[in-house]
């Protein structure tokens, strides 16, 4: 099955704005979130993973780190990573009308 992944413009951005705050830090430890947050995109192509989110999308935790993608899948072989979430962060206060 071929499997057709894409990010969103702001997806894309949180997840790199992410890593850089984080490799300001600690380099080693933005690698393990980039490898985990991979590995985890790789299982929602494997499995129909994630949690109901507003406006249409899911969410899945990435394991051992503080992060939630949150995404579309559009179609059985398509998803769309819309965002790049901190666990911190107040989920009310998403504009999720620009995801």
């Amino acid at each position: 099955m071929t499997f057709h992944l894409q990010w969103t413009e702001r997806g894309l951005q949180e997840f790199q704005t992410a890593l850089d705050f984080i490799a300001a830090d600690d380099p080693v430890n933005a690698q393990l979130v980039r490898d985990r947050t991979f590995r985890t995109i790789s299982n929602l192509r494997a499995f129909s993973l994630g949690l109901p989110a507003p406006h249409g999308t899911q969410k899945i935790h990435v394991p051992k780190t503080s992060y939630f993608l949150v995404f579309r899948r559009d179609k059985k072989d398509a998803i769309t990573i819309c965002g790049f979430v901190h666990a911190s962060r107040d989920w009310d206060r998403i504009d999720w009308e620009s995801i």
